[in-house]
Protein backbone atom coordinates (compact mmCIF):
# COMPACT_ATOMS: atom_id res chain seq x y z
CA UNK A 1 0.00 0.00 0.00
CA UNK A 2 2.83 2.37 0.86
CA UNK A 3 4.53 1.72 -2.51
CA UNK A 4 1.25 2.43 -4.30
CA UNK A 5 0.82 5.71 -2.34
CA UNK A 6 4.37 6.74 -3.22
CA UNK A 7 3.78 5.99 -6.91
CA UNK A 8 0.62 8.10 -6.88
CA UNK A 9 2.50 11.01 -5.30
CA UNK A 10 5.25 10.73 -7.96
CA UNK A 11 2.64 11.01 -10.71
CA UNK A 12 0.98 13.98 -9.00
CA UNK A 13 4.28 15.86 -8.69
CA UNK A 14 5.18 15.13 -12.32
CA UNK A 15 1.83 16.52 -13.48
CA UNK A 16 2.20 19.63 -11.30
CA UNK A 17 5.77 20.25 -12.49
CA UNK A 18 4.74 19.86 -16.12
CA UNK A 19 2.21 22.64 -15.74
CA UNK A 20 4.53 25.10 -14.06
CA UNK A 21 6.46 27.74 -15.99
CA UNK A 22 9.25 29.72 -14.40
CA UNK A 23 8.81 33.31 -15.51
CA UNK A 24 12.31 34.54 -14.90
CA UNK A 25 15.67 32.82 -15.34
CA UNK A 26 18.16 33.40 -12.52
CA UNK A 27 21.72 33.44 -13.79
CA UNK A 28 23.09 34.79 -10.53
CA UNK A 29 23.13 33.16 -7.12
CA UNK A 30 19.54 33.12 -5.86
CA UNK A 31 20.80 33.87 -2.37
CA UNK A 32 22.55 37.11 -3.29
CA UNK A 33 21.13 40.06 -1.39
CA UNK A 34 18.35 41.72 -3.34
CA UNK A 35 17.31 38.72 -5.44
CA UNK A 36 15.85 35.55 -3.99
CA UNK A 37 13.44 33.11 -5.54
CA UNK A 38 9.88 34.28 -4.98
CA UNK A 39 10.66 37.95 -4.45
CA UNK A 40 9.03 40.67 -6.48
CA UNK A 41 11.23 42.08 -9.23
CA UNK A 42 9.88 45.51 -8.28
CA UNK A 43 10.44 46.26 -4.59
CA UNK A 44 7.99 49.19 -4.88
CA UNK A 45 5.20 46.79 -5.86
CA UNK A 46 3.82 46.18 -2.38
CA UNK A 47 0.62 44.38 -3.31
CA UNK A 48 1.94 41.04 -4.55
CA UNK A 49 1.34 37.62 -3.01
CA UNK A 50 3.64 34.63 -2.92
CA UNK A 51 2.43 31.96 -5.30
CA UNK A 52 1.12 28.83 -3.60
CA UNK A 53 2.03 25.19 -4.15
CA UNK A 54 5.78 25.75 -4.47
CA UNK A 55 7.27 22.66 -2.73
CA UNK A 56 11.07 22.96 -2.26
CA UNK A 57 11.03 26.45 -3.76
CA UNK A 58 9.58 27.56 -0.41
CA UNK A 59 13.08 27.07 1.03
CA UNK A 60 14.31 29.79 -1.31
CA UNK A 61 11.66 32.15 0.06
CA UNK A 62 11.78 31.45 3.79
CA UNK A 63 14.38 30.44 6.37
CA UNK A 64 11.71 28.78 8.48
CA UNK A 65 8.20 27.60 7.82
CA UNK A 66 5.64 25.54 9.72
CA UNK A 67 2.07 24.91 8.61
CA UNK A 68 -0.77 22.44 9.08
CA UNK A 69 -3.97 21.46 7.29
CA UNK A 70 -7.16 19.67 8.32
CA UNK A 71 -10.08 18.47 6.21
CA UNK A 72 -13.29 16.67 7.11
CA UNK A 73 -16.43 15.89 5.16
CA UNK A 74 -19.71 14.15 5.96
CA UNK A 75 -19.14 10.41 6.46
CA UNK A 76 -15.36 10.80 5.88
CA UNK A 77 -12.80 10.74 8.74
CA UNK A 78 -10.70 13.83 9.37
CA UNK A 79 -7.59 14.16 7.19
CA UNK A 80 -4.50 15.88 8.64
CA UNK A 81 -1.19 17.00 7.14
CA UNK A 82 1.60 19.42 7.91
CA UNK A 83 5.28 20.20 7.45
CA UNK A 84 8.07 22.36 8.81
CA UNK A 85 11.61 23.26 7.79
CA UNK A 86 14.38 25.34 9.33
CA UNK A 87 17.66 26.63 7.87
CA UNK A 88 20.59 25.31 9.91
CA UNK A 89 23.59 26.19 7.75
CA UNK A 90 25.24 26.71 4.38
CA UNK A 91 27.67 24.21 2.85
CA UNK A 92 29.38 23.30 -0.41
CA UNK A 93 28.08 19.97 -1.75
CA UNK A 94 29.48 18.51 -4.97
CA UNK A 95 30.92 21.91 -5.84
CA UNK A 96 27.60 23.73 -5.35
CA UNK A 97 26.74 26.31 -2.72
CA UNK A 98 23.80 24.92 -0.80
CA UNK A 99 21.50 25.76 2.06
CA UNK A 100 21.04 23.04 4.66
CA UNK A 101 17.57 22.50 6.17
CA UNK A 102 16.11 20.21 8.79
CA UNK A 103 12.54 19.15 7.98
CA UNK A 104 9.55 17.30 9.42
CA UNK A 105 6.30 16.28 7.76
CA UNK A 106 3.19 14.14 8.20
CA UNK A 107 0.16 13.20 6.13
CA UNK A 108 -2.76 11.18 7.42
CA UNK A 109 -5.45 11.01 4.73
CA UNK A 110 -6.61 7.73 6.32
CA UNK A 111 -5.14 4.85 8.33
CA UNK A 112 -2.36 4.52 5.75
CA UNK A 113 -0.75 7.88 6.53
CA UNK A 114 2.93 8.56 7.11
CA UNK A 115 5.31 10.94 8.85
CA UNK A 116 9.04 11.56 8.71
CA UNK A 117 12.10 13.66 9.41
CA UNK A 118 15.01 14.44 7.11
CA UNK A 119 17.69 16.95 6.28
CA UNK A 120 18.00 18.38 2.79
CA UNK A 121 20.59 20.53 0.99
CA UNK A 122 19.26 22.71 -1.85
CA UNK A 123 21.21 24.64 -4.48
CA UNK A 124 20.50 28.14 -5.81
CA UNK A 125 17.73 26.76 -8.04
CA UNK A 126 16.00 25.21 -5.01
CA UNK A 127 16.87 21.71 -6.22
CA UNK A 128 17.77 19.04 -3.68
CA UNK A 129 21.38 17.91 -4.21
CA UNK A 130 21.73 15.90 -1.00
CA UNK A 131 19.45 14.47 1.68
CA UNK A 132 19.92 12.70 5.00
CA UNK A 133 17.32 10.10 5.90
CA UNK A 134 17.57 7.51 8.70
CA UNK A 135 21.19 8.53 9.35
CA UNK A 136 22.18 7.88 5.75
CA UNK A 137 23.22 10.43 3.09
CA UNK A 138 21.90 10.21 -0.46
CA UNK A 139 22.93 12.36 -3.43
CA UNK A 140 22.17 12.69 -7.11
CA UNK A 141 19.09 10.95 -8.50
CA UNK A 142 18.41 9.30 -5.12
CA UNK A 143 17.47 12.65 -3.55
CA UNK A 144 14.20 12.68 -5.51
CA UNK A 145 12.67 9.61 -3.82
CA UNK A 146 14.13 10.74 -0.47
CA UNK A 147 12.31 14.09 -0.55
CA UNK A 148 9.16 12.90 -2.33
CA UNK A 149 6.88 12.69 0.70
CA UNK A 150 8.09 16.05 2.04
CA UNK A 151 7.51 17.74 -1.33
CA UNK A 152 4.02 16.30 -1.58
CA UNK A 153 3.04 17.73 1.82
CA UNK A 154 4.67 21.10 1.02
CA UNK A 155 2.51 21.29 -2.11
CA UNK A 156 -0.54 21.47 0.16
CA UNK A 157 0.38 24.95 1.42
CA UNK A 158 -2.28 27.30 -0.01
CA UNK A 159 -3.20 24.52 -2.44
CA UNK A 160 -6.29 25.43 -4.49
CA UNK A 161 -7.56 27.84 -1.82
CA UNK A 162 -6.07 30.97 -3.40
CA UNK A 163 -5.71 29.83 -7.00
CA UNK A 164 -4.89 32.66 -9.41
CA UNK A 165 -4.76 35.28 -6.64
CA UNK A 166 -1.40 37.04 -6.94
CA UNK A 167 -2.15 40.59 -5.76
CA UNK A 168 -4.50 42.50 -3.48
CA UNK A 169 -6.38 43.82 -6.52
CA UNK A 170 -6.94 40.27 -7.78
CA UNK A 171 -8.02 39.23 -4.29
CA UNK A 172 -10.68 41.94 -4.17
CA UNK A 173 -11.93 40.97 -7.62
CA UNK A 174 -12.01 37.30 -6.60
CA UNK A 175 -14.09 38.17 -3.53
CA UNK A 176 -16.54 40.27 -5.52
CA UNK A 177 -17.09 37.37 -7.92
CA UNK A 178 -17.26 34.53 -5.39
CA UNK A 179 -18.75 35.90 -2.18
CA UNK A 180 -21.86 37.97 -1.59
CA UNK A 181 -21.51 39.03 2.04
CA UNK A 182 -18.39 40.28 3.85
CA UNK A 183 -19.30 39.66 7.48
CA UNK A 184 -16.11 40.98 9.06
CA UNK A 185 -12.95 42.82 8.02
CA UNK A 186 -10.31 43.57 10.62
CA UNK A 187 -6.59 43.89 11.32
CA UNK A 188 -4.48 42.54 14.13
CA UNK A 189 -0.81 42.16 15.07
CA UNK A 190 0.84 38.76 15.25
CA UNK A 191 4.38 37.37 15.55
CA UNK A 192 5.23 34.55 13.15
CA UNK A 193 8.77 34.26 14.48
CA UNK A 194 10.53 37.45 13.32
CA UNK A 195 8.61 40.21 15.11
CA UNK A 196 5.12 41.70 15.01
CA UNK A 197 3.44 42.04 11.62
CA UNK A 198 -0.02 43.25 10.63
CA UNK A 199 -2.49 40.50 9.71
CA UNK A 200 -5.50 41.27 7.49
CA UNK A 201 -8.57 39.23 8.47
CA UNK A 202 -11.74 38.64 6.40
CA UNK A 203 -14.86 36.58 7.08
CA UNK A 204 -17.34 35.86 4.28
CA UNK A 205 -20.66 34.16 3.68
CA UNK A 206 -22.12 32.87 0.45
CA UNK A 207 -25.66 31.59 0.14
CA UNK A 208 -26.16 29.02 -2.62
CA UNK A 209 -29.77 29.05 -3.78
CA UNK A 210 -31.68 26.06 -5.10
CA UNK A 211 -32.73 27.95 -8.22
CA UNK A 212 -29.06 28.39 -9.19
CA UNK A 213 -27.50 25.05 -8.23
CA UNK A 214 -30.42 22.67 -7.51
CA UNK A 215 -29.58 22.68 -3.80
CA UNK A 216 -29.36 25.05 -0.84
CA UNK A 217 -26.12 25.59 1.06
CA UNK A 218 -24.36 28.25 3.10
CA UNK A 219 -20.58 28.58 2.65
CA UNK A 220 -18.47 30.32 5.31
CA UNK A 221 -14.86 31.34 4.81
CA UNK A 222 -12.14 32.98 6.89
CA UNK A 223 -9.06 34.37 5.12
CA UNK A 224 -5.97 35.94 6.66
CA UNK A 225 -2.79 37.24 5.07
CA UNK A 226 0.27 39.16 6.22
CA UNK A 227 3.38 40.77 4.76
CA UNK A 228 6.21 38.28 5.14
CA UNK A 229 9.36 39.81 3.68
CA UNK A 230 8.77 41.48 0.28
CA UNK A 231 5.33 39.97 -0.38
CA UNK A 232 2.07 38.96 1.22
CA UNK A 233 1.53 35.36 2.33
CA UNK A 234 -1.85 33.78 2.99
CA UNK A 235 -1.49 32.59 6.58
CA UNK A 236 -4.93 31.16 7.32
CA UNK A 237 -7.95 29.78 5.51
CA UNK A 238 -10.94 28.16 7.18
CA UNK A 239 -13.82 26.91 5.05
CA UNK A 240 -17.04 25.36 6.34
CA UNK A 241 -20.53 24.88 4.99
CA UNK A 242 -23.99 23.98 6.20
CA UNK A 243 -23.57 20.41 4.92
CA UNK A 244 -20.81 19.66 7.43
CA UNK A 245 -17.66 20.06 5.31
CA UNK A 246 -14.61 21.69 6.91
CA UNK A 247 -11.16 22.67 5.56
CA UNK A 248 -8.40 24.54 7.38
CA UNK A 249 -4.92 25.75 6.36
CA UNK A 250 -2.82 27.54 9.01
CA UNK A 251 0.74 28.91 8.91
CA UNK A 252 2.03 28.73 12.48
CA UNK A 253 5.54 30.04 11.87
CA UNK A 254 7.36 31.68 8.96
CA UNK A 255 10.61 33.67 8.81
CA UNK A 256 11.77 35.35 5.58
CA UNK A 257 15.39 35.88 4.54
Amino acid sequence: MRKMLTLVMVLVLIIIAAGCVRIKSHDTDAYDEGERYGESDNRADNGKFYAGTQRLELMGMFKELEFSTRRSYPDIPEMRAGASFRLIGEEVVDGQNTKHFTCTYYDYPDEFGYEGELEVWINKNCEAVQAKVDDGLVTGPETGPATLELEYVLSMLNSDTYSFVFSEDELKEHLREKYISIDKASQEVRDFGFGDVEVIHYEFTKEIAVEDYDYNRTDNLVWEYARIGPKFLFTKSVYSNSEGSFEEHIVERVIPY
